[in-house]
């Protein structure tokens, strides 16, 4: 007759099984406390670190929640747009039920730029929401800052252009208590463009003087260009083009050795089409077609478009514009403009032509 194991050593192995889970456990809690620690300035590691980990072999809600969290602060830091939102979700719905006020914030505010990425904007606005609320009693400057600064965009996404501008003030507001001048650059930078929207060239000059002085304290060569760039592009908005020049002349001859960097090219070209120099402008833009993300970029083909449209030139215009909405990837976001009927008029481009037809069939069913 086989002899069955005593209760008591079956005991004992359950309770050496409970020992190494919960011992295992806290090597996980001490790895993902460890990674956390340098999550923001080697968010490439981070991610290295936490896949060596393994997601499946990590015990205990707490554990995979905050793995979660890092993993999705990881791939956002790196640039990494993703548009699963199972991950951090995940860390949402376990943090809401806690009373771990830093990490619920921290888990919505991922979580909405998530949505964000994928032009979810209906879960996107609730999920912020929730990571201001849960931000609100803490004194986390730099957080509450972010949360402050995306609210802005997803504001100046929906038009709503003082919304925008008070959210982005706060947002400065957080990162300059935060002794964050990187991220209050990217705040006034904001401003800067909203006020331009908006018309208020006065309260733009001043934002985008701001960022400047923002980015010149850190010494940035890359936010201090940029800063000039936004200068030059408000002094062309204000028909001053040799001003607009300028700002650009001195940033090169400071900053790049006083060569014009590819850069420059996007600004050059709008300033010159500006003051109807559609030559130079066009120099400029085709440049751009050098640089492959340029080259992927439906903003570039826009411009390409007005410069021909503005030369008078219509046959090339009408395939900058094809080019430009088939990068855009959706006719849903077609620009509605009566001036493409002259266009098409002119020279009968089959495949202009079934965009506009597609609109006006959209317009119809209204």
């Amino acid at each position: 007759m086989t002899k069955l194991p005593s209760l008591s050593a079956i005991g004992s192995c359950l309770l050496l099984i409970l020992c190494m889970t919960a011992c295992s456990g806290a090597g996980v809690r001490a790895s993902l406390d460890r990674i956390e620690s340098y999550i923001s300035d080697n968010p490439g590691k981070a991610i290295e670190d936490l896949d060596s980990l393994g997601g499946k072999n990590i015990y205990g809600k707490k554990n995979r929640a905050h793995y979660a969290l890092l993993y999705s602060m990881a791939l956002d830091k790196s640039q990494i747009h993703t548009t699963d939102t199972s991950i951090i979700a995940s860390a949402a719905s376990y943090y809401e039920d806690t009373d771990d006020a830093l990490h619920k914030a921290m888990s919505y505010y991922y979580l909405s730029k998530v949505y964000m990425n994928a032009d979810d904007f209906d879960n996107a606005v609730p999920s912020i929401t929730k990571a201001a609320l849960y931000s609100e009693s803490l004194e986390f400057p730099y957080l509450n800052g972010r949360i402050a600064y995306f609210t802005g965009l997803i504001y100046e996404k929906y038009e709503e252009y003082e919304e925008a501008v008070r959210e982005y003030e706060e947002a400065v507001s957080h990162f300059l208590e935060a002794h964050n001048d990187r991220t209050a650059a990217d705040a006034y930078c904001a401003l800067s463009r909203v006020c331009m929207k908006m018309g208020d060239i006065g309260k733009s000059s001043g934002y985008a003087a701001e960022e400047l002085r923002a980015a010149e304290r850190i010494r940035d060569t890359s936010l201090i260009i940029h800063a000039y760039q936004d200068m030059a592009m408000i002094r062309t908005k204000e028909g001053d083009y040799k001003g607009a020049i300028g700002y650009l002349q001195k940033a090169s001859g400071k900053y790049c050795g006083g060569e014009i960097p590819p850069s420059f090219y996007p600004v050059l070209s709008r300033i010159h089409l500006s003051s109807g120099n559609t030559g130079r402008s066009r120099m400029y833009a085709e440049a751009m077609l050098d640089d492959p993300d340029a080259a992927r970029s439906p903003d570039t083909y826009g411009l390409l478009y007005k410069i021909e449209r503005s030369a008078g030139d219509y046959r090339k215009s009408n395939d900058y514009l094809v080019r430009y909405h088939h990068l855009r990837d959706s006719l849903e976001n077609i620009i509605y403009d009566r001036s493409i009927y002259y266009a098409e008029r002119k020279y009968r481009n089959e495949e202009l032509r079934s965009i506009i037809s597609h609109k006006d069939s959209q317009l119809k069913n209204r």
